[in-house]
């Protein structure tokens, strides 16, 4: 019996390192389980608020006797507030919003999407032009105070802004009507919501000057409200559970 005193002792310091490890283990597991599904709780800087405002507009065909020719598009602008967080009581300081990886994951039935920066011109804030165009990444680099006309945001929040224009909707023309560059233009064109509505998605990424970067993905149904009778349609968005932001 005396014999078997230390095999039972090694048996059981086994047992209770395996025990000890595979709570470990399993505790690792769960906080990374839970970080996938909840990403960062207190990061320096949040999102605060979304806003899109839906509408559409006539862009003038040269060359036509008409009275009015257009080219009819449905533009969507995108108005994004990233707000310091008062909960985060170390100082952080933002190096640059960058908007990339963007995606279409419901296409319309009718156009074509585009995305548009602003424009650096003073009473213009978006122009529809190629010069205007994004690839797949705009960046806002954080300065002292926001213009996002110049592409700046302030180093401790602000709004930055994009356009996601459906073009090639379909033609206009006509000689003897009043014409609403609004969403009722696409009456007028014989196109219904159903036929011009969309699904975008698109990474935004926090970077501070400390070298941290929080990126988070969201997706957003365009238009927004029922345009195509009210014309010009407003959502705020504040409730952001489901966008996920992670360290990269």
């Amino acid at each position: 019996m005396e014999e078997l005193k230390p095999k039972v002792k090694k048996v059981v310091q086994f047992i209770i390192t395996v025990v000890v490890i595979a709570l470990i283990i399993t505790t690792v597991c769960l906080l990374m389980l839970k970080y996938s599904v909840e990403g960062e709780s207190n990061m320096p800087f949040k999102l605060e608020e979304l806003v899109v405002v839906s509408t559409a507009e006539g862009m003038d065909i040269e060359g036509t006797e008409n009275l009015w020719n257009f080219d009819i598009v449905q533009n969507n602008d995108i108005y994004l507030n990233i707000a310091k967080n008062k909960n985060y009581k170390e100082t952080e300081i933002i190096k640059n919003i960058i908007i990339n990886n963007i995606k279409i994951e419901e296409a319309p039935k009718k156009g074509n999407i585009v995305v548009y920066r602003p424009t650096q011109k003073e009473d213009i804030i978006y122009e529809n032009k190629d010069e205007y165009k994004m690839e797949n990444e705009i960046i806002f680099v954080g300065s002292e105070a926001t213009n996002a006309k110049n592409l700046e945001i302030s180093n401790q929040g602000g709004r930055i802004m994009l356009r996601f224009c459906n073009n090639e909707i379909g033609k206009y023309t006509s000689n003897d009507e009043i014409i609403s560059h609004d969403g009722t233009m696409l009456s007028k064109i014989d196109t219904t919501y159903e036929e011009i509505k969309c699904k975008i998605s698109f990474d935004i990424t926090i970077e501070l000057v400390s070298g941290t970067k929080f990126t988070g993905n969201l997706k957003i149904d365009l238009p927004v409200g029922d345009i195509v009778n009210a014309g010009k349609c407003m959502q705020e968005t504040k409730d952001f559970k489901n966008v996920i932001f992670k360290r990269n």
